[in-house]
């Protein structure tokens, strides 16, 4: 499920509400499918990473399971989505030549929001901007990169 602010994002999980716990059901399904920001436990897992020669750097790919709530459904049906060393998330569309409503690439920024939410959390939120698949994607900035400045 979509929405505006990801700790609303249900996704396939069920909520902790509880009757006798006295917290709202707003409140309740903050954070039921996870929160972003904090480490996940270790476990198994494949962490796929390329260098991008024609982006100057390295990208991991990221599967849109973990841009749900963040991204609308329709653009991670229809994007593959690789972060790179500068923490842009980079999308680029499933099928590029034969795509007529997908035929741009995405860049994502995930910011943190100047406002706390009612909790005194952080409250993320993502700056999509589309580029035109003919347009080359913005190199990625390495962290080497700022230190040498």
């Amino acid at each position: 499920i979509y929405t505006s602010d990801t700790r609303y994002t249900l996704c396939s999980f069920s909520p902790n509400a509880s009757k006798s716990s006295g917290i709202s059901y707003a409140v309740s399904v903050c954070y039921t499918g996870g929160d972003a920001t904090k480490a996940r436990p270790y476990g198994t897992s494949l962490n796929i990473i390329r260098q991008n020669a024609s982006l100057g750097g390295k990208e991991t790919y990221t599967p849109s399971r973990f841009l749900r709530g963040l991204i609308p459904s329709c653009l991670l049906e229809n994007f593959h989505f690789w972060q790179g060393e500068d923490k842009i998330i980079r999308g680029t569309p499933h099928d590029e030549e034969n795509n007529q409503w997908f035929n741009y690439n995405l860049e994502v920024e995930v910011r943190t929001a100047s406002k706390k939410s009612e909790l005194g959390e952080e409250i993320l939120f993502a700056r999509i901007v589309r580029t035109p698949t003919s347009k080359a994607l913005r190199k990625i900035r390495r962290p080497e990169d700022d230190k040498e400045r």
